[in-house]
């Protein structure tokens, strides 16, 4: 595989995962927002804004937040795959 998916298998949950994967991956979602949270106090309403309290209950299908095309994804990386900088306009990557 050549380009900028060179060793990367990339997975949008929606695609690939079943409704209690969907579950499970949502839980992670919201443990990961509930850390920054406690680390970093009001990175998440800042960032997230209105949509700060939907979020506490639902993620991956929740109409407040607005996902790039292909999102919110699982990323497999091989030898040689690299995560690189980039923009996708969202406030959280």
């Amino acid at each position: 595989m050549r380009g900028p998916n060179r060793g990367r298998v990339r997975m949008p949950v929606g695609n690939f995962l079943g409704p209690d994967e969907l579950a499970l991956c949502d839980e992670i979602l919201r443990r990961a927002l509930a850390h920054v949270s406690e680390v970093t106090p009001g990175l998440i309403p800042q960032q997230l804004g209105a949509a700060t309290e939907s979020a506490r209950a639902a993620i991956i299908d929740n109409p407040a937040l607005q996902w790039s095309p292909g999102e919110p994804a699982i990323n497999s990386y091989r030898t040689g795959g690299e995560f690189l900088p980039h923009e996708d306009k969202q406030r959280l990557t």
